[in-house]
């Protein structure tokens, strides 16, 4: 029986053995997991990078065509914008020429009102002189013993 004992033992040993270096081999498997996992990331994370990388030109220049077109109008609208000032200032200066205008014409047609009723007062006075002159004299009221309007 003890070789039977024996090699039971042995072909259990070598089970055992067997059973060790798979247990071995599986924790050594399972130490170098994160470092494949980080491997395996990294590759993976050079090959989105190497994908993403033409994207990412394509932005820069869309980028830059877009910084280009914004300096062609900002250009463009200050330019329009300095035009339209000037438009609207010299507007405003004939405004005002023609509100100015058209008051001293409201002033000269006052003016000439003002005269023709000085006038008026004056040929009144006269005649007021005349008359009193004409009293003064006897001969009547106006030119000649001539009342005001009367003909001969």
């Amino acid at each position: 029986m003890s070789t039977r004992v024996n090699q039971f033992c042995n072909s259990l040993r070598a089970r055992l053995d067997t059973v060790e270096g798979r247990l071995k081999s599986m924790n050594s498997s399972l130490q170098a997991l994160p470092l494949q996992a980080e491997r395996s990331l990294g590759e993976r994370l050079d090959l989105e990078r190497r994908r993403a990388q033409p994207q990412a030109e394509c932005f820069d220049e869309y980028r830059a065509r877009l910084k280009a077109w914004a300096q062609r109008n900002m250009a463009k609208t200050s330019f329009l914008l300095s035009e339209w000032r000037a438009r609207e200032e010299a507007r405003a200066l004939h405004a005002r020429a023609a509100r100015a205008e058209a008051y001293a014409v409201g002033a000269i047609d006052h003016a000439l009102d003002a005269i023709e009723e000085a006038e008026e007062l004056i040929r009144d006075a006269v005649d007021a002189g005349i008359d009193a002159d004409s009293a003064a004299l006897g001969e009547g009221p106006g030119r000649g013993g001539r009342g005001r309007g009367e003909t001969r």
